[in-house]
């Protein structure tokens, strides 16, 4: 039913009680007044009570019946507004919590936001510190530039297809510098700044309500996570931890091929091998 005829049909329950009402009131009047050609209604005469019960019952017979139906159609019509009443309170107020939903989405997206900035310059502090030095190979690189060739230079000097086995005195003093870069307490500090901000950047964008659902739309979220892309650069970051990954394996080979070597020597690299892989996982949690 449209809302028109909703309240057509209001409006002719209302005046056909009200229309209840008067009746009862003009059979009242009309029966008084023949009665009074009859009989005295004051005075002190004496009541005929048999008389007067009998018009009592008829008036209370058929107007009580009138205004009793009068009674139900307006009752009718308090329960109907009221129920009207319950359901705009309803949409009140869940537009209301609608609005603070998204007031507290738009708190959280902005939080995100600033935090995503706010790591990213954290992250470039330590890279500036960088400094990737091989002479062997005229590489002598600060920053980013570090970051951005380093993955270049250890496939270079370390294809896959390098036989560990026949490694050289050469092949080790280079791999020491490549492994004596990563190391390097700047490079340390700028791996763990990463994967800090990775991890708390990344749990903000997938955080869950308590019924295990995304907060964020796939829209907002997808945003959020181009621009943790953008400024943290995550390209060039899969390829440098791939290529810290790859000398870190170099390492456990190295060491596994050494009969000298220490078996507790082999957890280090294992242990960097675990983290580069957790690094990558988080960043293809974000992309996807």
């Amino acid at each position: 039913m449209t809302k028109e005829k909703e309240s057509i049909s209001e409006r002719l329950i209302f005046w056909s009680a009200i229309a209840l009402m008067t009746l009862g009131v003009i059979i009242i009047c009309y029966l008084l007044y023949g009665l009074s050609n009859s009989f005295s209604l004051f005075g002190d005469g004496q009541i005929l009570l048999d008389k007067s019960a009998q018009v009592g019952d008829f008036i209370g017979g058929l107007v009580g019946a009138l205004w009793s139906l009068s009674g139900i159609l307006l009752f009718y019509l308090a329960l109907k507004m009221q129920s009207k009443e319950f359901l705009a309170q309803k949409e009140e107020l869940q537009l209301q919590r609608e609005e603070i939903q998204n007031q507290n989405t738009e708190f959280m997206v902005n939080r995100i936001t600033n935090i995503i900035y706010k790591q990213s310059e954290i992250i470039s502090k330590f890279e500036d510190l960088l400094h990737f030095k091989v002479p062997v190979r005229n590489i002598n690189l600060k920053g980013f530039l570090a970051i951005d060739t380093f993955s270049i230079w250890h496939a270079v000097s370390f294809p896959d297809n390098t036989d560990l086995k026949k490694f050289s005195k050469a092949n080790q003093d280079e791999f020491n510098l490549f492994n004596g870069f990563i190391l390097d307490k700047n490079s340390r500090r700028h791996l763990a700044s990463l994967e800090a901000s990775l991890e708390l950047c990344g749990s903000l964008i997938l955080q869950k309500n308590r019924d295990g659902e995304l907060i964020l739309n796939p829209t907002t979220r997808n945003q959020l996570s181009s621009l943790l892309k953008h400024n943290f650069d995550t390209k060039k970051i899969v390829s440098y931890i791939h290529g810290l990954k790859r000398i870190h394996e170099i390492q456990l080979q190295l060491f596994r091929n050494n009969p000298k070597a220490s078996p507790v020597a082999n957890l280090y690299p294992m242990q960097e091998i675990k983290r580069a892989n957790k690094i990558l996982s988080t960043i293809k949690t974000i992309d996807s």
